[in-house]
């Protein structure tokens, strides 16, 4: 699902989740290496905008990490629903 937000005029895309969380973190040698930084200021800005904006439940649905082997995402996968379902459900007071 992609991500988009806008800064003075110029909008600004992001391919999905991952990406968005990448380029709303604080700049790093280790990001820019891998080539997910934000490219300045403003992307990053617009990031932290679209982030602050997202639903909780998109955390839920769309994967972060892709390509986890079958066995380890079976252990993780259920006690994180689970965890996350009893989080959204719960009421503030």
């Amino acid at each position: 699902m992609a991500h988009a937000h806008s800064v003075d005029g110029v909008t600004y895309r992001f391919a999905d989740l991952r990406t968005l969380l990448a380029r709303a973190s604080p700049q790093r040698s280790g990001d820019a290496l891998a080539g997910v930084a934000a490219t300045s200021a403003e992307e990053r800005m617009a990031a932290r905008m679209a982030l602050a904006d997202l639903p909780l439940s998109v955390f839920l649905t769309e994967a972060l990490i892709k390509d986890i082997p079958f066995r380890a995402a079976e252990r993780t996968q259920r006690p994180m629903t689970l965890v996350a379902s009893k989080m959204l459900r719960t009421p503030r007071t």
